[in-house]
């Protein structure tokens, strides 16, 4: 299975509102492919979310997030309503931070490299 094929399916289940479906379907087979990590992480948290598994969603977002270092748009993280369940969590607002301090920095590091280029 390719990186696509495995993204592809699991759209598909979620399209479907298989939303426990597209979840399992990815983490059982996301270990197989080589790919975006950060993400399938995304892609596995916001389904998660989405199926209800509240405590995995959060405990993949610390996992991408802490332990990987992947950062996520903060703007995306405050509006995909596929995290509606998570905004209770304080660790979810704690992600979502360090996530817009990740950001902040990268765009300066951007802008830094430009003005130097």
């Amino acid at each position: 299975m390719t990186y696509t094929q495995l993204l592809n399916e699991t759209i598909t289940l979620y399209c479907e509102e298989k939303y426990l479906e597209a979840y399992s379907f990815l983490t059982e087979n996301y270990k197989e492919v080589q790919g975006n990590m950060a993400q399938i992480y995304n892609f596995r948290y916001a389904i998660a979310s989405k199926a209800g598994l509240y405590e995995e969603a959060i405990k993949l977002m610390k996992e991408a997030i802490l332990e990987k270092g992947h950062w996520y748009s903060y703007s995306y993280l405050q509006g995909d309503e596929d995290l509606d369940a998570l905004r209770s969590h304080e660790l979810f607002h704690q992600l979502c931070d360090i996530c817009k301090k990740r950001e902040e920095t990268s765009s300066k590091a951007k802008l830094t490299s430009a003005e130097a280029g």
